[in-house]
């Protein structure tokens, strides 16, 4: 397992994730992140326009980036998670 970190980022601002998540490999954080992202949609409709040019970024221990998806990405609305 590898830990990797889940940082909302704007271009000028970063909000970061300072605990991470241990995961398997990279088909997992891409799970986690769009599971992330739908629950935000939908804890944070309302303030949808606000938000729409952020992304979460995702980074190893040492800062490389592994992925990074932005919240009003289209791909996440037709992604299934396995067993859902």
């Amino acid at each position: 397992m590898k830990r990797y970190y889940f940082h909302l980022v704007d271009g000028h601002e970063i909000i970061p994730d300072k605990t991470g998540l241990d995961v398997t490999d990279l088909e997992q954080v891409r799970a986690e992140v769009i599971e992330a992202i739908r629950e935000f949609r939908q804890e944070q409709s309302a303030a949808a326009a606000e938000w729409k040019d952020w992304r979460i970024e995702v980074t190893d221990a040492w800062g490389g980036i592994a992925m990074s998806l932005g919240l009003s990405d289209a791909e996440v609305s037709g992604f299934a998670r396995a067993g859902h």
